[in-house]
């Protein structure tokens, strides 16, 4: 994987260990590319997870076919395990949409939540 000996290093500088929830957001999962310009777009995220990151559906395909697919379910279902624990609640899907709601009582969408869950196996 490209991106991967680039995130590796990357982690282990102490002065980016802080901000590393918001530099990995910037880097291609697949490909590595990144763009650390606050101006640029973000970069598209897997619907399933809300962990992968990429510069390009093209990208995105490829590291699906690649090695995500087998991650993916197992990333989504550690974070609904972890909303759950923490009074979040499900409630019945309108529209294709799947609703939640946060001990606040706010809702938002699925996708929406699962990035307030943070979820370590790796730099995925």
């Amino acid at each position: 994987c490209g991106g991967k000996p680039l995130v590796t290093s990357m982690v282990r500088w102490p002065r980016l260990r802080r901000y590393w929830s918001r530099i990995r957001r910037r880097i291609c999962s697949n490909c590595g590319k990144h763009t650390f310009d606050l101006s640029q777009p973000r970069l598209l995220v897997c619907g399933g997870c809300g962990e992968g990151r990429y510069c390009s559906e093209g990208c995105q395909r490829e590291h699906w076919a690649w090695k995500h697919w087998k991650e993916c379910g197992t990333i989504f279902g550690r974070k609904m395990n972890n909303l759950q624990a923490s009074g979040w609640r499900m409630v019945p899907p309108t529209k294709k949409k799947m609703t939640i709601i946060a001990p606040n009582g706010e809702a938002m969408t699925l996708a929406r939540a699962l990035t307030f869950v943070p979820c370590s196996i790796g730099y995925v």
